[in-house]
Parts: structure tokens; sequence; C-alpha cells
């Protein structure tokens, strides 16, 4: 078993019951440890927030789930500029960067349900970030 660090499309999924929700929790119980960056949270939050949820449960579920949030500090927003270098299609997000950077930094696969990820490892490494993130889809 290994760590696993989560996308907010993942919580979300959950959340909703959508479309790979099951494959996702699967994919989840398999792992020894869950992670979330604390930008990705303020996402889940904020999500919560526009469907007129409180934006606090966010919090909570991942309490709930045994996800823990993990801070940035000003090595991990040096590696999530550079990766805005990375010419893709549609472009990665603040949040989808700080997810790759932290699975990066822990070594760790990334569960997203985001095609747009599906880029090619070795292009990682064009911005400097090693290792590689693997990047694990729980939606085909």
């Amino acid at each position: 078993m290994t760590a696993l660090v989560l996308d907010t499309s993942v919580l979300i999924a959950i959340i909703e019951d959508e479309i790979g929700a099951d494959a996702a929790i699967g994919r989840m119980l398999r792992a020894s440890a869950l992670f979330l960056s604390v930008v990705n949270l303020a996402e889940l939050a904020g999500v919560l927030a526009r469907a007129g949820r409180s934006p606090a449960s966010a919090v909570a579920l991942c309490a709930e789930m045994g996800v823990e949030s993990v801070p940035f500090d000003e090595r991990f927003a040096e590696r999530v500029g550079a990766l805005a270098r990375l010419a893709v299609r549609p472009p990665l997000s603040l949040a989808d960067r700080c997810c790759l950077v932290l699975a990066s930094a822990l070594n760790a696969p990334v569960l997203t349900g985001d095609r747009a990820w599906r880029v090619d490892p070795a292009r990682f490494g064009e911005v400097g970030l090693t290792p590689a993130p693997v990047v694990e889809a729980f939606r085909p």
C-alpha cells in the first residue's frame, strides 16, 4: 500500500455520487494514507459554498474520510509557479498544479477525475518537476 494524493474532483465525485465515485472510493481504500493540499481544500470549500453548503463542511468531510490536508510554503509556491509553464490544453488550474506538486513532493500517485491531466510524465521534467507525479484517473 502507498499514500495517495487526492484532487478536488475526487471528493466532489463522492459528495455528488458522480460516475466513477465507487472506483475512487475503492482506490482510496487501498491507500496507506490520503493527502490533499490546502489549496485543493479551499477549492472544495468554494464548491460547497456555491452549492449552498457550509464551507466548513469541507474540513469536516476530509477529517471524516481520514484525508490529511498539507500546507504550502514558499518552496511549493515556486514549484507550482514553474508548472504554469507546462503547455497543455486546457491549461492546468492553480489547484491542479498544487495537487501535482504535492504528489511529486510526497512521491505518491495522484487520483483525479480530470482528463486534462493526461500528460506525458516526461513533460513534467521540462519544468523541473521531479519526480514526475504518477496520475491515476478514476473515470475513463
